[in-house]
């Protein structure tokens, strides 16, 4: 069963975004900067403002964009493509029918393994478009664009 919608409140805006800065900080090699530790130390002070349902859907951000960082390459202690079963896929594509965005973002994440990077990367894109995030939908959208849509599973 997927994880309880989160309220986007501004405390789940402001954290999302602060995960995307650091997202970029870690991506462009300034893992050692300054910059770098006083976002880490304002996204823990952050989650006291978040509920367990926001924390666990901001933790969901934070693995996605980890994904890209890792170019696309699934995590290594995720699951396997054996592992994802046809009900699985099923409620991925029952997510999506129903524009089921936080649904569709777990699923996502169930699903992975089953799911061409193209995909993923377009379907989370859509999401986070959806959800008035567009800074996270860009990073998405930038992602898919680099991909080929029938490229194989990592």
């Amino acid at each position: 069963m997927p994880p309880q919608n989160p309220q986007i409140d501004e405390a789940y805006r402001a954290y999302a975004l602060l995960l995307h800065h650091h997202h970029h900080l870690l991506a462009t090699g300034r893992e050692a900067a300054a910059e770098t530790e006083d976002v880490e130390e304002e996204l823990s002070r952050g989650l006291d403002g978040l509920d367990d349902a926001q924390r666990r859907s901001l933790s969901g951000l934070a693995s996605d964009l980890n994904w890209v960082r890792r170019a696309c390459v699934p995590p290594p202690k995720g699951p396997k493509r054996e592992e994802v079963t046809a009900g699985e896929l099923q409620k991925l594509e029952k997510a999506e029918a129903a524009s089921d965005w936080h649904g569709l973002l777990h699923q996502l994440r169930v699903c992975a393994p089953r799911v061409p990077p193209f995909r993923l990367a377009q379907l989370r894109a859509v999401v986070w478009n959806a959800l008035s995030f567009p800074v996270l939908a860009s990073t998405f959208y930038n992602v898919a664009a680099g991909l080929e849509p029938n490229e194989p599973v990592g």
